[in-house]
């Protein structure tokens, strides 16, 4: 009797698998009608029963038939790609061996992923963009990993959602993330500058600076006539301090592009910090041994810089330091001349008219700068508010010194206002 049960029960169940392995056939039929409807209901039915629920054939019907519903605008079903993806995850998990006819609906799947994906960036919900295109990667490595190697397409697809999932996940302050990503498509020989300049701006954020200056190296070898390289290069050098490097920088890139104003400025500003040095704490040090020379390169940049860009408040503003400063260095001279023989009286005096021409130089920037941004004074930005500010403060200082009363009082009262 134990016996005959045992055999029933074996034929119940092998009837049972039969039954739901019919289901799948099933599903087939109505998929190839395109009904996915019914096919979903046949398929759901399958995968639940103990007997075929490990059934890759089962799992990757299902995902059909939802993937076909999540094509159907007017379904207006949108949890049918989730579940079309986890389906087909499913299948190639049981079986990542599956034969290619799984490959057009995960292709189908990665599309529709990455558009969702864009959907999510377009809307700033950045984690779920990251997370859909991330998706599309893990579609195109599921099951053996051999699947799309030779397709073109999906290949292009794939790169294109790496990209836009390490800038969704800088967007959404994934450095980490980022930076794995944006690697690994630099090391797969991505040659697209943005992919360069993303790194970059990781280490830069991270403060890891001797990563941003490898990038960077690495930057310029790659990409060596690319001015936008050229220019993180300078700033990383002006941020760092490295005068020394950055000069040597500044006057390559100068010579050559001799026509670019903002290099031109740069390289007076370089110059100008190294005649009028200063220590840590901002206090003006002993004037160099070479300190004609390099006020000349100074003078001589500013000038080239203002030829090219006429209308640029802050190359006047700093030409008109140039000459303040060293009047300023004059000043402090005549002030330590303590005694009143003729002979003090005649440093005084040549002292005096050296100041007054160095001011008369500073004059016409320091003016030509104030009037650029008085024009649109209620529009500055905070910091062309800041360069207002001190050139009027120069131009007071030297209006003051060349007794020009009027003038001297008219900016003291639009310093006045600035305060209240």
């Amino acid at each position: 009797m134990k016996r005959s049960i045992v055999l029933f029960t074996l034929i119940c169940a092998s009837l049972s698998a039969f039954a739901q392995k019919s289901k799948i056939r099933e599903a087939r039929d109505y998929l190839a009608d395109k009904n996915y409807k019914k096919a979903i209901l046949a398929i759901n039915e399958a995968v639940a029963n103990a007997e075929t629920k490990d059934n890759a054939e089962a799992w990757f019907v299902r995902g059909t038939a939802y993937l076909l519903k999540a094509l159907d605008t007017s379904a207006h079903a949108p949890e049918a790609v989730g579940e079309s993806y986890s389906s087909l995850m499913k299948a190639l998990t049981i079986k990542p061996d599956y034969n290619s006819e799984i490959n057009p609906a995960l292709y189908s799947q990665a599309l529709i992923t990455f558009n969702l994906g864009v959907a999510s960036y377009g809307n700033k919900d950045f984690i779920a963009a990251y997370n859909q295109f991330m998706k599309v990667a893990t579609i195109y490595k599921a099951g053996d990993g051999k699947r799309f190697i030779n397709d073109k397409e999906f290949t292009e697809v794939l790169a294109s959602a790496k990209t836009n999932a390490a800038y969704a996940a800088v967007a959404g302050k994934r450095d980490k993330d980022a930076l794995a990503l944006f690697t690994e498509l630099k090391n797969t020989g991505s040659m697209d500058p943005t992919i360069y300049r993303s790194i970059i701006e990781i280490y830069q954020r991270q403060n890891n600076e001797a990563a941003t200056l490898a990038s960077i190296k690495e930057a310029r070898s790659i990409f060596p006539n690319d001015p936008a390289f050229r220019n993180i290069e300078i700033n990383y050098y002006i941020n760092s301090g490295r005068q020394d490097v950055l000069l040597d920088k500044l006057e390559a890139a100068v010579k050559s592009d001799p026509g670019n104003a903002e290099l031109l400025f740069n390289l007076g500003n370089v110059y100008e910090r190294a005649a009028f040095p200063k220590n840590a704490a901002g206090i003006a040090m002993a004037s160099p041994a070479n300190f004609s020379d390099l006020f000349s390169k100074a003078e001589t940049a500013y000038q080239n810089a203002i030829a090219v860009s006429t209308s640029n408040a802050d190359y006047h503003y700093n030409f008109g330091v140039l000459y303040y400063e060293s009047a300023s260095q004059i000043i402090k001279q005549m002030i330590n001349i303590k005694g009143t023989t003729p002979e003090d009286n005649k440093r005084y005096d040549a002292l005096l008219a050296e100041r007054t021409a160095l001011f008369a130089k500073a004059q016409p920037h320091f003016e030509s700068a104030y009037s650029l941004l008085d024009e649109r004074s209620s529009q500055l930005t905070i910091e062309e508010k800041v360069t207002y500010r001190n050139v009027m403060i120069g131009l007071r200082e030297i209006y003051s010194r060349t007794n020009n009363k009027l003038k001297s009082d008219e900016l003291n009262v639009k310093l006045d206002g600035l305060r209240n």
